[in-house]
């Protein structure tokens, strides 16, 4: 068993899709989908996310199939994933205990609560970070108690985190020599960073005991939302976990309000990868969802900027031209200053794309990031003249 590099995607590939097939579906379906899986010498040729999806195979394999002669491989990954992810936790309980302490409310995101909550066995959903989120008011202050602690900012940010630029990102991660990686999160999504946008998610959500620390865990409706926008998106290693996640959460028989969380994608304007997600799901694995729900998906109708700034999201390489790289990026800028006027985001426009481009001066940042932009248009243009057939003579 190795591992391999498959490229970048939004969607799961053929082989991933097989994973997922033999870890969630039942009977001779879930059989048959690890038999073609190895057939086609998967095991032999994997990628992180199917390396990551191995624990849940040994889940349901372990029911549908328990004679299977590769059972015991897959224990043993099952039983390191538990072993991980519970030093992972006993690391970062007195972290997140201290900022507790210091008076900052904290919602846990992703991975943990999903395994607690939803999966209900520590070994069946791999993590290799934690996701924190922290109100808007009190992101500073997280910042400066985690650099205080030895955490390193993995993301390009300013020295001081100003109130600008905590509307135009939505989470920072940090590296720990010692504790490991976090996400700390003052937003949810990325497609909405303006103030008390994440309200309604704060005052939803359910207590969750991690490790001895009280913290807080997004509601079953709004997990689902997350997990569904989350995972519609462009990764270097072809997204899989949302498909689990969200899977999990629906087959937990967890109630879920969809009125609620379609609303919550009109208000984030996260529409479009709602309407994917829930759509894959339904199509490739068959999860439950009301028809009107999907009815009313399909006669969304979004705006240009809104539909390019999801292409784009989807796949970063695609080649816009440049009204359609405006319009996604305006759509963008817009979305973090829904609560003020026309002037006002015209004027912090610049400010964005510096920020964007993830560059310290604005003039500077937006010169280099024109450059950038400029460089990976050709290179995207110079592939696809690559990858055409000869014509013949």
């Amino acid at each position: 068993m190795k591992l391999v590099w498959t490229g970048g995607d939004c969607w799961p590939n053929p082989m991933q899709e097989l994973v997922l097939r033999a870890a969630l579906l039942e009977g001779q379906a879930a059989r048959d989908a690890w038999q073609q899986f190895c057939d086609r010498d998967g095991l032999d040729n994997l990628d992180h996310g199917c390396y990551r999806t191995l624990p849940m195979v040994y889940h349901n394999l372990s029911r549908q199939a328990p004679d299977h002669p590769l059972l015991g491989m897959l224990r043993g990954l099952h039983r390191r994933a538990w072993y991980e992810n519970k030093a992972l936790f006993r690391r970062a309980a007195p972290l997140l205990d201290s900022l507790r302490q210091a008076g900052i409310p904290l919602l846990l995101l992703k991975g943990a609560p999903l395994a607690i909550l939803y999966y209900s066995d520590l070994g069946l959903r791999p993590m290799q970070d934690l996701d924190v989120m922290v109100p808007e008011d009190r992101a500073a202050q997280a910042i400066g108690l985690l650099e205080a602690r030895g955490f390193a900012r993995l993301t390009p940010s300013p020295p001081r985190i100003s109130p600008e630029f905590l509307r135009f990102r939505h989470s920072i991660g940090f590296r720990h020599p010692e504790l490991g990686e976090l996400d700390l999160h003052w937003h949810l999504t990325w497609q909405a960073c303006y103030p008390d946008v994440d309200e309604p998610f704060w005052r939803a959500a359910v207590p969750l005991d991690f490790e001895g620390v009280p913290v807080l865990a997004l509601c079953p409706t709004d997990q689902l939302f997350h997990a569904m926008v989350h995972g519609v998106f462009f990764n270097a290693v072809p997204p899989m976990r949302w498909v689990t996640d969200a899977f999990h959460v629906i087959r937990s028989g967890a109630e879920i309000d969809w009125d609620r969380w379609l609303a919550t994608g009109r208000r984030l304007r996260a529409m479009l990868p709602l309407r994917d997600s829930l759509q894959y799901l339904v199509e490739k694995f068959g999860a439950p969802a009301p028809p009107a729900i999907l009815d009313a998906l399909r006669a969304w109708r979004p705006s240009r900027a809104e539909r390019l700034s999801h292409e784009r999201s989807v796949d970063p390489q695609r080649l816009q031209g440049p009204v359609d790289t405006c319009l996604a990026h305006w759509h963008a800028h817009a979305s973090s200053h829904r609560d003020r006027n026309l002037i006002v985001r015209l004027l912090g426009l610049p400010t964005f794309l510096s920020f964007y481009w993830s560059s310290e001066g604005r003039s500077l940042g937006l010169l280099s990031g024109t450059l950038r932009w400029l460089r990976r248009r050709f290179q995207v243009v110079r592939n696809c003249y690559l990858r055409m057939p000869n014509m013949p003579e």
